[in-house]
């Protein structure tokens, strides 16, 4: 299995903005949010 390249930890703001941003793009494009949410080379710690 690979390794991440990046680990982001996001704030509890950030996490909140974060989500609304997938959500935003999920409503018009559920394939660019679901890139979005599984960058590869990404871990999203929250």
């Amino acid at each position: 299995m690979p390794i991440d390249k990046y680990q982001v930890r996001l704030l509890s703001i950030a996490e909140e903005d974060f989500t609304e941003i997938i959500s935003f793009n999920a409503a018009d494009n559920p394939t660019a949010a679901d890139a979005i949410a599984n960058k590869k080379g990404f871990t999203f710690f929250i």
